[in-house]
């Protein structure tokens, strides 16, 4: 079912009423959650500051760590004390495993897919409607809602959904399904209007993003194409992306990330370990010295790029040998961030079958210590080559008497306000000093736009 917005006013008003959107996980579910928004605002709902005033409590779910899962079981058992108070209707989207969706079935009213979110009207007028689950290249037409962005400067873009690389420890192939593109002008359209109301950063998103177009083959542009195309709009504004597959990163990305200034000149390239017999174990098709290789080709194509990258400690099996290895890629790649994770076993998931969740919680913690120690040296010394440099920041907020914004590297950096209005402009800083997350600076001047 292809979203139509006089279709789903015609389900009903709830002028009245009162939503509370609860986003865990990644930027794909913030994403979701602001097309999620826009429908229900479209039915007349008001956004509510907190669950205790809401009417509507929908909660888009990540079923990444169990954690995250944990997490939402306390939050219901939270609405469950305050429904006497207030009849209060609960919905669970996002990223739920079967097993999970069992569970939450008994907790939650309303239970539907990501990809159906265009038929939350149909169900919040009969709670009994049978959807059916969209198929084939149905699966992205809900990305055709218009989102309620939650900033004014900052866009996320979903250009595919799903993924076919089936790392055994992944729930995504399970939740969201197999690799979907998103039709290229349909990205461009979304970009354009952007930019012309005055969006300065957009990061495209997908679960394997330059696999972009291998579902289309002969109809559909290659990751590196839709790049370019995005980069050729008019404007001054930001491209980041995110997350990349490693197996997949070929020369044509990087080329065109270096052929323009719009094309942010940083990368999260996912390693998840360093040891080639781990890897094989997690499925990730590629090698440990396949991976180093890229790294080298990376910053040879793109030098003083960010770089950053998952990583997850712990996995079924990993020895300290193995451990070590992941210690060593770390140090050669030079990562200034990384999103170290300590293994959770994913019921359904292919590693939750076959291994045995063998290493033990606090040697986990451990070793997600060590490399956070490991990480921070060469967080520090990105940093710290920034130092007395002039360079190009996002200013993103203002707090007591200073301005909190990003570079193209994605580091957080703060100035003094000694100009007032430059949320969401451009500015040009001059770094004075470097801490292991973040830099301090001074305000050249401000980014004129033509």
């Amino acid at each position: 079912m292809k979203y139509d917005s006089e279709r789903a006013a015609s389900y009903g008003a709830y002028g009245a009423q009162k939503y509370y959107l609860w986003v865990l996980g990644c930027q794909m579910n913030k994403s979701d959650g602001e097309r999620a928004a826009a429908i229900l605002e479209e039915l007349g709902f008001a956004a509510a500051e907190s669950e205790a005033e809401a009417d509507l409590i929908l909660t888009m779910a990540c079923a990444v760590r169990q954690t995250a899962v944990d997490r939402i079981h306390g939050k219901v058992e939270k609405c469950r004390k305050m429904k006497p108070l207030k009849k209060r209707l609960t919905v669970l989207s996002g990223c739920v495993l079967p097993a999970d969706k069992e569970k939450f079935a008994k907790t939650f009213d309303i239970l539907l897919d990501t990809k159906d979110i265009n038929q939350l009207p149909l169900l919040l007028r009969d709670a009994a409607v049978n959807i059916q689950p969209s198929t084939g290249d149905d699966v992205v037409n809900y990305l055709q809602v218009k989102p309620k962005y939650s900033s004014g400067f900052q866009a996320f873009v979903p250009i595919m959904s799903g993924c076919d690389k089936f790392c055994t420890y992944c729930a995504v192939p399970f939740t969201r399904g197999r690799e979907r593109s998103r039709p290229s002008e349909e990205i461009l359209r979304e970009v354009g209007a952007l930019v012309e109301r005055g969006y300065r950063q957009i990061t495209l998103l997908g679960q394997n993003v330059n696999s972009y177009g291998i579902d289309k083959p002969g109809r559909e542009m290659s990751f590196a194409q839709l790049l370019r195309a995005v980069a050729a709009i008019d404007g001054d504004f930001w491209v980041h992306y995110t997350s990349p597959h490693p197996r997949d990163m070929k020369d044509d990305v990087l080329e065109a990330m270096a052929s323009s200034s719009k094309i942010a000149k940083q990368v999260h390239l996912p390693l998840q370990a360093g040891s080639t017999a781990v890897l094989r174990r997690m499925n990730r098709t590629y090698t440990r010295e396949e991976y180093v290789r890229l790294m080298e080709r990376v910053r040879e194509v793109l030098p003083g790029l960010g770089l950053s990258t998952d990583i997850i400690v712990g996995f079924p099996g990993e020895t300290e040998a193995q451990f070590a290895e992941t210690r060593e890629v770390l140090r050669a790649s030079r990562f200034d961030m990384a999103y170290i994770a300590q293994y959770s076993v994913r019921p359904g998931t292919p590693s939750a079958k076959v291994f045995v969740d063998d290493v033990g919680a606090a040697e986990k913690k451990r070793r997600h210590m060590v490399l956070t120690g490991d990480l921070k040296v060469h967080a520090q010394a990105y940093n710290d080559a920034l130092v007395g440099r002039t360079i190009k920041v996002l200013v993103e907020k203002e707090r007591d008497g200073m301005y909190l914004g990003r570079t193209e590297g994605l580091k957080n950096i703060r100035f003094p306000v000694v100009e007032v209005g430059l949320v969401g402009k451009f500015a040009q800083v001059r770094v004075e000093s470097a801490q292991t997350w973040s830099l301090e600076g001074v305000l050249e001047r401000v980014v004129i736009l033509a």
